[in-house]
């Protein structure tokens, strides 16, 4: 991401543009006032948004640090079964013993109800306040209204 501070320097709109076109561009201006111009591309969008987004920042970081690990034995002993066996010619190269990320082993799992699901990913969004942002661009790059008229 370019960062251009208009304080120093004045660059017109279609300079500002030209610029955004390769990418985003943190516009700092006077009184610590920050802008963000980018490409209303819906996934480009929505990860400038995200990385602004300090509770999910917060979350991946958190996933970054759990190092924690289990066994295959483990996550049958869960399961109550066996896990199918199946052997490959890249399985010779691998540990005895494999592990895998804990907190993944654990939401794979627990019970899914898809209502409480959908609820819980719904409810993530509350307080982020740069859903609206996120929202009017989605629907300005799709040429049309959020709520039909």
């Amino acid at each position: 991401m370019k960062s251009v501070d208009l304080t120093a320097r004045k660059l017109s709109l279609d300079q500002l543009t030209r610029i955004a076109r390769r990418g985003a561009v943190l516009i700092r201006r006077g009184r610590g006032e920050s802008l963000l111009m980018t490409r209303a591309d819906d996934f480009e969008t929505a990860v400038e948004l995200l990385r602004r987004n300090h509770k999910f920042l917060a979350f991946l970081d958190r996933r970054l640090n759990d190092t924690r690990t289990t066994t295959l034995q483990e996550v049958e002993a869960h399961l109550g079964r066996k896990a199918p066996v199946t052997r490959s010619k890249t399985s010779r190269r691998r540990a005895a013993k494999p592990r895998f990320c804990k907190p993944d082993v654990e939401g794979r799992l627990r019970k899914h109800d898809g209502r409480a699901i959908l609820l819980r990913r719904a409810g993530a969004f509350a307080d982020d306040e740069t859903l609206p942002e996120m929202l009017a661009s989605i629907y300005a790059k799709r040429g049309r209204p959020e709520v039909a008229e």
